[in-house]
């Protein structure tokens, strides 16, 4: 009698088994609702730096921001992929900024403000001027990504990756947390269409005098947005489930 073949034949079973706990999570299709004050774009990519933005939007007004019918841009399909979602972002440098959003693949879903969010300050300062060309492309992202992972950014700069809290010795600042999407007397309005657990989110570069990042001048508050563009990023892994709980209807497709 041979005691082998029984084990030999669970064997690929085991393996697959390891392969399913290992593997990294399959690219999917994000359906995605996001606002900026001021402008963004978004995409997925490797450590090294998104493949593709999308969005390069600029919102010139305060109904482009906020409000149900010019607000908050919808986007259904975008093509992810495993690695990070990116989002780049920067503002008029007058009176608020912040970035609102959630990234839904059906099953999970990523909000801006939870856990897991990293931000590298550029230092490269990107002014809004209503015209999107203007905004950071694919390589000058990529750059900016490659001097944060390397720790080597310049003035203004953040040096290197930084989350809620800081970052390693020698980087500057913190992702800074702001308001629920569901309390209209913070810094900004209840948006539509977006989840009403999601958060505001920016840059603070210094928490030790900067009490309130999420407006400009005045005590406590911004001095400056020599900062920006920011690029924010976060684990795809890091997705939970959904809840359905939304502000309205998609406004858009793929814009």
């Amino acid at each position: 009698m041979t005691l082998h073949q029984p084990v030999s034949r669970f064997l690929p079973i085991a393996a697959f088994a390891l392969l399913a706990l290992v593997a990294p999570r399959p690219a999917q299709a994000v359906d995605v609702v996001i606002t900026c004050d001021n402008a963004y774009a978004f995409g997925y990519g490797p450590a090294s730096g998104p493949t593709t933005l999308f969005g390069n939007v600029e919102n010139c007004t305060a109904a482009e921001i906020f409000s149900c019918g010019p607000g908050p841009e919808s986007y259904l399909g975008i093509p992810s992929s495993p690695g990070y979602l990116y989002v780049v972002t920067w503002s008029d440098g007058a009176t608020t900024q912040g970035v609102l959003g959630n990234f839904t693949d059906g099953s999970t879903i990523v909000r801006t403000g939870q856990a897991g969010w990293q931000v590298y300050a550029t230092g490269q300062d990107v002014d809004v001027d209503c015209n999107a060309a203007t905004g950071p492309n694919v390589a000058s992202v990529t750059a900016q990504v490659a001097l944060a992972n390397t720790m080597s950014g310049g003035a203004n700069s953040s040096v290197g990756w930084v989350s809620a809290g800081g970052g390693p010795l020698g980087t500057v600042g913190e992702v800074a947390n702001g308001e629920l999407n569901d309390n209209a007397a913070g810094n900004f309005p209840i948006v539509c269409n977006i989840l009403s657990n999601a958060r505001w989110m920016w840059y603070n570069p210094d928490p030790n005098t900067i009490t309130n990042p999420f407006r400009t001048f005045g005590a406590g508050n911004m001095q400056n947005d020599a900062n920006e563009f920011l690029i924010f990023r976060i684990p795809s892994e890091l997705a939970t489930p959904a809840v359905r709980n939304t502000w309205g209807q998609v406004k858009m497709l793929y814009r």
